[in-house]
């Protein structure tokens, strides 16, 4: 495992994660017939689960954990992610991107990647 992911082990938190939906149109299409599509937004989504991954990459939740197991895995990745809140929030924390602690051990490629999420309106 590289230092610049987390696996959680013994504390995993239950997050509401907020994150764009990307989608997409098989077959083929008249481009007179795309117009509304192509103008269409991109669907928000809300996810609960348990926090069991978390990395400058990608965050992934549990929807199940037991003592030795974990089921129904969904892995985002930051670059999607709008917003990530403990449940219940009671302390009013936001995690936002990048994950200040994987800063600290960045690689120059991964302080670009960094850059452009937060150079992205």
């Amino acid at each position: 495992m590289s230092d610049d992911s987390q696996i959680l082990e013994n504390e995993f938190k239950m997050v509401l994660l907020t994150w764009t939906d990307t989608e997409s149109k098989a077959g083929w299409h008249e481009r007179i017939e795309l117009e509304d599509y192509v103008v269409k937004p991109c669907l928000i989504m809300k996810s609960v689960g348990w926090l069991i991954y978390n990395s400058y990459i990608h965050v992934v939740l549990a929807m199940t954990c037991g003592e030795d197991h974990s089921g129904e895995l969904l892995k985002i990745p930051w670059s999607v992610i709008s917003d990530l809140r403990t449940v219940p929030d009671d302390t009013g924390k936001v995690y936002r991107y990048p994950p200040p602690e994987y800063l600290k051990t960045a690689s120059a490629e991964e302080l670009i990647l960094v850059k452009a999420r937060l150079d992205k309106p």
